[in-house]
């Protein structure tokens, strides 16, 4: 594109030929090098506007030029006029300018371009050629780049000279003396003959065309004496072939870039269309590989709890603590891919609340508490006062701390691990906190210190045969902390421990979101559902066999009566014949799920009001807003903890309930 455009610029110049684009919207114009040229002005001045034109051109023609402005707005026709120009200098120029309007998509005129011929020389030639024929010959054949031929009313060249003329073949011999149609050939006459004629009746013409292998531009203009009276004709030819060549390789140029642009774009909407399907089936994926994972996870649960209410020997229950803690960690791994992923698509949201930064350090440091004491690894705190009423995701930065912590005991033998909390930035509206876990332990090589945040990376491979985990912990940790304004990185030696730390912006005002209201613990909740809602029957819809054994045997200890449906369709028809209490809804079912079976039983009579509880093993925050589209009450993520699901059960059956938040 540059060489196109230097080759233009080129052109320009050896054609005397500048182009201009006056922007009617804006009032903006705009000169190519060769229009600044004519002028005699530095570019780095810039252009005058339409109105400011009046700085470049005498009265006479300033007017000459708005007026002719004015009438191609209003008609839309191109224009041709010559002009005076008048350099800083005082310099007179003369200048020969076609306009041509250009619209918009809605038809209205906006803009007008067109070229700038400098025709001093001609308009000089002119006034030379009335004064004296002698002189008038000198000057045509010193005419740079040109021919000029002077005819008479018989169209007989009287004069015949100039540069072009003889590049372009002709002797002045063969033309001076002769008409056109002796000189010339018959195509030739035919194309000039009218022009000739109007110029001995006062009429300019000019035009271009292609004459072999050459392009040449024409002005046919009358030839005046003192007295205003037409005495002759005057022919102007100028080679353009440069200049055409030059266009022709440019419009080229622009046809193969346009043809680039829109094969790239089909490109482009190729690929987005790609990554969305991409992005569609991974998310299908995920969530058919969470409700997979989650709904046998439900039933080790619940069968560890119930094995457990029953009564077990010492020996069984450390087996059990060992299923509940595989259980947890498998829950944990697919949390983890299930968050990067929503972080990768952008479809992470956060909660806005009061943090009271403190009692979220004292409560992240409780969670571990026990695996620390386990090594003999003392918890300290250090937390910075902080401005009041700071607001953002408690769960979020909570879990990023987890991440830390739970890191710095796993990898620490010895010494102590601190969490520390301090204002990094303080800012009218908002404050970027700075938190760091800092422990004494393995330490990381500097080395592989830059892959630590990337998904799936661990310092080496031989951690996760010795300490376990899949490298999404710091990745998430990284990802959160940019989602939450701010960055996350690790300072390390080797042998000497290692200080995670990530930044975090939250907003300062009022609290957002009241204090959560006390809860029943799970096992009292059981015992009054079992004192006040005795016999009350709740619909179970579930598919799964040990699922519904896990729910058979938990309701039954809660003193709650309960029929089984296993697909949603059963469940419309039978909430269509007996009222019930409250009902237990799974998600995915064959024949009919959840979403469907929940929207039907709305529409029942019997089924408006009751309370319907969602269990499902799809965690994500769409299925949410999915159940309270359809007019779900509250949700449960598979797995969970039987104890969480008698306090919801409660929570409903004693009024205390309202819709899914």
């Amino acid at each position: 594109m540059r060489r196109i455009q230097m080759m233009m610029e080129r052109t320009e110049r050896i054609a005397q030929t500048g182009s201009w684009e006056w922007d009617a919207v804006n009032d903006i114009v705009t000169w190519s090098r060769e229009t600044y040229r004519f002028f005699g002005r530095d570019p780095a001045l810039g252009v005058p506007n339409l109105e400011g034109q009046k700085e470049i051109y005498t009265p006479e023609d300033t007017a000459r030029l708005h007026a002719a402005v004015a009438k191609a707005m209003a008609d839309g026709q191109p224009y041709d006029i010559e002009l005076c120009g008048v350099r800083p200098n005082g310099e007179k120029r003369h200048c020969h300018i076609r306009g041509f309007p250009e619209r918009d998509a809605s038809g209205r005129i906006v803009r007008l371009a067109g070229s700038l011929q400098d025709i001093t020389d001609r308009k000089k030639a002119e006034q030379d050629l009335r004064r004296s024929e002698a002189r008038y010959r000198f000057l045509v054949d010193s005419l740079p780049g040109a021919a000029v031929l002077l005819f008479d009313h018989d169209l007989r060249f009287q004069v015949a000279g100039g540069e072009e003329l003889f590049r372009s073949g002709f002797d002045k011999s063969q033309v001076e003396g002769r008409t056109l149609a002796e000189a010339f050939p018959p195509d030739v006459v035919a194309l000039f003959a009218p022009a000739y004629a109007k110029a001995l009746q006062g009429e300019k013409t000019e035009f271009e065309h292609r004459y072999h292998d050459a392009y040449y531009r024409q002005q046919i203009v009358p030839v005046r004496d003192d007295q205003g009276a037409i005495v002759a004709g005057m022919v102007i030819t100028s080679n353009i072939t440069e200049r055409r060549r030059a266009e022709e390789a440019l419009s080229e140029a622009n046809e193969s870039l346009e043809r680039r642009v829109a094969e790239r774009t089909r490109e482009v909407e190729v690929a987005r269309q790609l990554a969305e399907a991409a992005n569609v089936a991974k998310s299908a994926f995920l969530a058919n590989m969470s409700h997979e994972i989650r709904t046998p996870l439900n039933a080790i649960n619940g069968m560890c709890f119930l094995v457990r209410r029953g009564g077990v020997t010492p020996e069984q229950a450390q087996y059990l603590d060992h299923v509940d803690a595989a259980s947890a960690h498998l829950l944990d791994i697919l949390n983890d891919i299930l968050d990067l992923s929503r972080i990768e698509s952008g479809k992470f949201g956060f909660d806005e609340a009061e943090v009271d930064m403190g009692k979220l350090a004292g409560e992240v440091v409780a969670m571990v508490a026990e695996r620390a004491q386990e090594k003999a690894l003392p918890l300290l705190q250090e937390i910075q006062a902080m401005p009041p009423r700071l607001l953002g995701d408690v769960t979020r930065l909570k879990q990023a701390l987890l991440n830390y912590l739970t890191n710095a005991i796993k990898f620490s033998d010895q010494g102590s691990i601190t969490l520390r909390c301090r204002v990094e930035r303080d800012e009218p509206d908002h404050v970027l906190l700075r938190f760091e876990v800092q422990d004494h332990g393995i330490g990381i090589p500097a080395e592989t210190v830059p892959r630590l945040f990337t998904p799936f990376e661990q310092a080496d491979n031989s951690m996760t045969r010795r300490y376990g985990g899949t490298g999404l912990g710091l990745a998430i940790t990284r990802r959160l902390a940019e989602l939450m304004g701010g960055s996350a990185g690790v300072e390390s030696v080797l042998g000497q421990g290692s200080t995670f730390w990530f930044t975090a912006r939250l907003k300062k005002g009022a609290a957002l979101a009241p204090a959560p209201a006390l809860k029943l613990p799970g096992v009292q909740a059981e015992q009054v559902l079992k004192a006040a809602f005795l016999g009350q029957r709740v619909l179970v819809v579930e598919d799964d066999r040990l699922n519904q054994e896990v729910l058979r045997l938990s309701l039954d200890g809660a003193g709650l009566a309960y029929d089984l449906a296993e697909t949603g369709d059963v469940a419309v028809e039978m909430v269509a014949r007996q009222a019930y209490a409250l009902i237990l809804m799974d998600m995915q079912m064959p024949r009919m799920g959840g979403i469907e079976a929940t929207r039907r039983i709305r529409a029942l009579s019997t089924g408006a009001q009751v309370p319907i509880i969602a269990m499902t093993a799809n965690a994500f925050s769409e299925d949410r807003e999915r159940c309270l589209a359809v007019g779900m009450n509250d949700f449960i993520a598979k797995p969970f903890k039987l104890d969480k699901l008698f306090e919801t059960i409660l929570k409903w059956l004693s009024g205390g309930g309202g819709t899914l938040a």
